[in-house]
């Protein structure tokens, strides 16, 4: 944040100037336009600021966290199993990786919206 923070302030600004005075113009259709977009770009840059910062310092913390638990597993019965082919991976597993990788899931909305 420290090296993009600068950058995403002025650009802000920037834009901000050109959406107020497109707030000026006398085409109701163009204040209404501006007004909303300047409502999109505050709460863009809030979460960019707030939100999203706070998400990675979360994600990095429980990124050192399984390093340092890199050898063992939290749950056994799900973790992979070393056999005499290679790698075992359980069941559920395999059925969900076929899931997601068919993308049933975005084809099933697909139909019925």
């Amino acid at each position: 944040l420290s090296k993009e923070g600068k950058a995403l302030t002025k650009n802000l600004v920037t834009v901000l100037c050109l959406v107020v005075l497109g707030i000026f113009t006398f085409n109701y259709a163009m204040k209404e336009f501006c007004i909303i977009s300047l409502v999109g770009l505050l709460c863009d840059f809030f979460l960019h600021i707030v939100f999203f910062t706070t998400v990675l310092s979360i994600d990095i913390r429980r990124m050192e966290l399984s390093d340092l638990k890199l050898s063992t597993y939290v749950n056994q019965s799900t973790s992979p199993q070393l056999t005499e082919k290679g790698w075992r991976i359980p069941k559920r597993d395999r059925v969900n990786n076929f899931i997601v990788r068919n993308r049933f899931a975005q084809k099933f909305m697909m139909l019925v919206l």
